[in-house]
């Protein structure tokens, strides 16, 4: 997929191919993994933006437990394989001052 979007990828490949490389993923992995299982959407959101992620390539049927990220993470394309979500910063601030920052009058 990286080489057909001329982007870098963030985890990519199987646990072995890049052990065979000498590639120490396991940071990335356990970002990848946290990103995934927690259902805390700001946990989401700053794994995203730390990490300088815009776009997610998943399984068609996978989800991330914070449901509500998908506020800030659109679907651009699906099909029956994969489906692939991009993240918008700017949406990111709208959520937080929608939703979870104290309203001040």
């Amino acid at each position: 997929v990286a080489s057909l979007s001329d982007r870098q990828m963030f985890l990519s490949g199987m646990g072995d191919e890049l052990s065979a490389h000498g590639i120490d993923f396991t940071d990335r992995k356990k970002e990848t993994d946290l990103l995934f299982k927690t259902p805390d959407v700001k946990q989401v959101a700053r794994i995203l933006l730390r990490n300088g992620i815009n776009y997610l390539y998943i399984g068609a049927q996978d989800n991330l437990a914070a449901t509500e990220s998908a506020f800030f993470l659109k679907p651009v394309y699906k099909n029956d394989v994969v489906k692939i979500l991009e993240f918008s910063p700017n949406l990111v601030k709208e959520y937080l001052q929608k939703f979870l920052l104290p309203l001040h009058k």
